[in-house]
């Protein structure tokens, strides 16, 4: 009996150590400004919003965004005043996004009275690893 108490204890330590490291994987997804490879966002935080985590959006001017929905972001700034005007999710007011570090334009920052996340364009995001110093 000791045997196969120390046989399923292994088993589950196993599992363990498995699970650990499919998290760790999944929590390593890093997403980078383009530009300058400063480290924006994790895959992991993409979020849905209107019914889909990705959207198609057109501004006034008629150019077209694939826009990315994250509840976290890192080195993103916004750099307008908050306008509801033109806004692509109703009851969300919109500022424009910039990479915290190049200033690149990287999205907007949507917010409502309960709810915040950030709109990233697809192309300004690479996923891999930042630099470390």
């Amino acid at each position: 009996m000791p045997y196969a108490l120390e046989k399923d204890s292994t088993r589950v330590f196993e599992k363990l150590l498995l699970s650990e490291k499919q998290a760790q994987t999944r929590r390593r997804s890093p997403l980078l400004c383009r530009t300058c490879a400063t480290l924006v966002t994790y895959a992991e935080s993409e979020i849905e919003v209107a019914g889909s985590t990705r959207h198609e959006c057109v501004n006034p001017a008629g150019t077209s965004f694939k826009v990315v929905c994250y509840d976290m972001v890192i080195a993103c700034t916004p750099v307008s005043l908050p306008t509801e005007e033109h806004t692509w999710f109703a009851g969300y007011a919109w500022q424009i996004a910039d990479c915290g570090s190049c200033g690149i334009q990287l999205g907007w920052r949507f917010r409502s009275h309960s709810h915040e996340f950030y709109g990233l364009i697809e192309d300004q995001l690479i996923a891999g690893e930042p630099e470390t110093f």
